[in-house]
């Protein structure tokens, strides 16, 4: 999602936010979700989908399923972290409108 090949060059770009320690799988949360979202779904959409589909995008790196929910709900607020001090909302950014979008996702909904 971050590169392109260009005649006999391969350009990469956003290597800004590159970072070691991280759990694995992030790359493969944030390639699924920025490919939903560019592919036309709501913010809300495709961090619902991300974290339905987190045993399946997670098991080739061995993370137990079990614990599959957990890394991608890190991963979101991780991601909201960072929109949040970029101030994406302010920039326009519907993923950066995380009252929308990342709130209700990460917040559990209470039985009555």
């Amino acid at each position: 999602g971050n590169c392109a090949v260009v005649r006999d060059s391969v350009l990469v770009w956003d290597w800004e936010r590159y970072e070691t320690g991280v759990p694995t799988g992030f790359d493969a949360l944030h390639l699924a979700l920025q490919s939903a979202i560019g592919a036309g779904a709501t913010p809300r959409a495709a961090a619902t989908a991300l974290l339905a589909d987190a045993p399946a995008l997670l098991a080739p790196f061995d993370v137990p399923a079990r614990d599959a929910g957990l890394v991608a709900r890190l991963y979101l607020w991780g991601l909201g972290v960072r929109y949040a001090t970029d101030d994406q909302a302010k920039a326009g950014a519907a993923i950066g409108r995380l009252d929308e979008w990342l709130v209700p996702v990460l917040t559990p909904v209470k039985e009555r």
